[in-house]
């Protein structure tokens, strides 16, 4: 049987045009960039229902949003030894992010990370679950994180890469022997839960940052107080970050809290909320250093951003009547 599979979209992403198609989410650079320099490309191709999307990113990169909404979404990045971190959670070479219709997410990904998103429509995997005897309760206790043998991730990842990448829209085979392969691999997850490995302590206190971040509780990080609570040496801890990010641990979490100091300027279009006021909500105590960081990474001042967020709320709102 053959399907046809259209291609949806192909763009480069920068931090002018931070949202990918069909996904409510918002792409940040974690270092410096020109202001339309490029933070990844995305590929999108669609068949009946079934959405493939594939990112593959340049820079080290914080997103958040909400994944496509009537979609069960599988995440599964490319197993090349790198790892990257879901709300909170480091995820593993080899291992599959598995996510429920409009679910939130924060990720961060290092630089040249990729992943391929494959988002099946609700009722389609709920029709495909129940007929094994899965129903939404039992859907609930599926794991959301799952590991695959690296043949089956390496064929998986190949053949669907190759669709998501394609340059036209094609006729090819019809690829759900593949996909209900990797439902099967779920469905033996139910009740288990993955295994643990015992970090070494530099990349304890790497995960525990990154995870920190994720979870949105950035602002009292410090590097001395990361090194002091886990009695590491800021060595240990540079050398850490440098082989994960390329960018040592105190220009980490300054980006970090720049990049969402960004959103919230971005997303404050009332013009109630003071520039410092989200200065401090995001960890910095000193005006005129946060403008010129601000600057050297986003090319503007936080003011410029404000008014320009707040310029396009009313223009909309004029639009709209």
């Amino acid at each position: 049987m053959e399907v046809a599979w259209e291609v949806l979209s192909k763009f480069e992403l920068n931090k002018i045009n931070g949202n990918i198609g069909h996904w409510d989410v918002d792409v940040q650079p974690l270092e410096l960039c020109q202001l339309e320099g490029k933070i990844a490309t995305v590929c999108q191709v669609q068949d009946s229902g079934y959405m493939l999307t594939h990112v593959a990113f340049i820079l080290n990169s914080s997103h958040k949003g909400k994944t496509p909404c009537s979609f069960y979404t599988f995440s599964i990045p490319m197993n090349d030894g790198r790892v990257f971190w879901h709300n909170g959670r480091s995820v593993l070479p080899g291992q599959v992010i598995v996510q429920k219709p409009g679910s939130e997410f924060n990720v961060i990904t290092p630089a040249g990370f990729e992943v391929l998103h494959i988002s099946v429509p609700s009722q389609e995997l709920e029709r495909c679950l129940g007929a094994i005897g899965l129903d939404k309760l039992g859907i609930e206790r599926l794991p959301d994180i799952l590991s695959l043998p690296e043949e089956q991730l390496e064929a998986v990842w190949e053949e669907y890469t190759k669709l998501a990448t394609a340059r036209t829209s094609l006729q090819v085979r019809d690829k759900s022997e593949k996909f209900h392969q990797l439902i099967s691999a779920w469905v033996a997850r139910y009740g288990l839960k993955e295994k643990t490995t015992n970090p070494t302590a530099a990349k304890k206190v790497f995960r525990a940052c990154l995870e920190a971040v994720t979870r949105d509780e950035y602002q009292d990080l410090t590097v001395r107080g990361l090194c002091d609570r886990y009695q590491l040496s800021r060595r240990s801890l540079e050398v850490e970050f440098r082989e994960a990010l390329g960018v040592g641990p105190a220009a980490f979490l300054k980006t970090i809290r720049l990049t969402n100091a960004r959103r919230k300027l971005t997303s404050n279009t009332t013009g109630r909320t003071q520039i410092a006021a989200i200065m401090h909500s995001v960890g910095f105590s000193h005006v005129g250093q946060f403008a010129r960081d601000y600057r050297k990474m986003f090319g503007e001042l936080p003011s410029k951003t404000l008014l320009q967020a707040q310029t396009m709320r009313k223009r909309d709102k004029f639009i709209t009547g």
